[in-house]
């Protein structure tokens, strides 16, 4: 998808010498114009970073042993240009996974499996890559295809251990419950066999703590939880191209106070550190200092009690006790009903504290409210 590459970069403001653009992999094959995507990500130089996608792959493999995997009219442009040579070289000399410590990223094509930390990760990426860019290429891209082994264990060796690593980071989508690959699995979460989980919701893995970024599953979509975050979105099946700023992934507080924290109704959780989130949604709210207020519930019966300016007396839950003083200044026109506290209506009433005396209060307490007496 050159052309879209292009425009999406032309509006962000792209600008190769002060920006780096990471490629999540798939330079070619995946849509129109492969060797235009190819020579554009080769002419970035170091204002590019690709990871190897299975389709790269594949187009490596097929330019190594055409005898023994032909040619595909999709990669002819690629076969057949004048500079196969340079662009095949490069290609073959990328990285299968990308750490940035200083932007806090993990950048993979595929999957990792629940075994793999962020070190076991790096340390088997650059086994292949090793292999990758000695004459060794040969060998393993005869012997690379296949969904074996499905289990990862250390004392794999050779292209069993190469094979393995090979399918997690530029294949896997879907992993068992007992850690074995599921690489026959392609559709959206939903679609697989029962006892299967994408790999990033496997409860036991060990990069939860780790940001990832990755893309190959375009049935998945724009994915941003579970401290990764999937970009293919399908630009090739009419999609779009999806582009993420990661050095804008944090939010910074503009004021000091207590943080209260949103909840999540997707994962049916509060959000804590650590936690992903979608763009533009409400993670939680820093509670500084300044006037506070207490909403509270009046019977429909004691509706007529209230008169806007009374004062009142408040007790917290939190502080047996201790109270504070304040005024009703607003009641709510018209009851409501309050399903979970019974069969009454309830009129809203907010209450301005006049004092906190050095009461430590948050957002969510419970509080009492006594009338003093009649309203000025």
């Amino acid at each position: 998808c050159h052309d879209e590459l292009l425009h999406i970069l032309d509006e962000i403001g792209f600008e190769p010498a002060t920006d780096r653009l990471w490629f999540v992999g798939d330079l070619v094959n995946r849509g129109p114009n492969s060797l235009d995507v190819l020579r554009f990500a080769y002419s970035l130089g170091d204002a590019a970073v690709c990871v190897l996608g299975n389709h790269d792959l594949h187009l490596l493999a097929v330019a190594d042993t055409e005898a023994r995997h032909p040619r595909e009219a999709s990669l002819a442009d690629v076969l057949d240009a004048p500079d196969r040579d340079e662009l095949l070289h490069w290609l073959r000399h990328r990285p299968l996974a990308h750490h940035d410590a200083d932007v806090g990223f993990l950048m993979i094509h595929a999957g990792l499996p629940p075994q793999w930390s962020l070190e076991t990760t790096m340390a088997c990426a650059g086994e292949v890559e090793s292999v990758l860019r000695s004459d060794a290429h040969h060998d393993y891209f005869a012997h690379m295809y296949g969904n074996k082994p499905k289990r990862w264990d250390p004392q794999l060796a050779g292209m069993d251990r190469w094979r393995f690593i090979t399918n997690c980071l530029t294949r896997l989508r879907f992993c068992e419950l007992d850690g074995r690959l599921a690489l026959k699995e392609k559709g959206p979460p939903g679609s697989q066999a029962s006892g299967r989980v994408p790999w990033f919701e496997h409860p036991q893995r060990e990069s939860q703590a780790q940001r990832i970024v990755f893309g190959h599953w375009s049935t998945l979509g724009y994915v941003a939880r579970n401290n990764v975050w999937a970009l293919d979105t399908g630009c090739l099946w009419g999609g779009a191209l999806t582009v993420l700023r990661l050095d804008a992934a944090e939010v910074r507080a503009e004021r000091a106070g207590v943080v209260v924290h949103a909840f999540d109704n997707w994962r049916g959780q509060r959000y804590d550190e650590g936690a992903s989130s979608y763009p533009g949604q409400r993670v939680g709210e820093i509670v500084g200092p300044g006037p506070m207020s207490v909403r509270a519930y009046a019977l429909e019966p004691d509706r007529a009690a209230l008169v806007t300016g009374q004062k009142v007396l408040i007790g917290f839950d939190a502080h047996p006790g201790r109270t504070a003083e304040g005024r009703v200044e607003r009641i709510s026109g018209a009851p409501e009903a309050k399903a979970e506290w019974g069969r009454g209506r309830y009129f809203t009433v907010d209450i301005a504290m006049d004092d906190t005396p050095d009461l430590k209060l948050l957002p969510g307490m419970n509080a009492q409210i006594r009338l003093l007496g009649e309203a000025p």
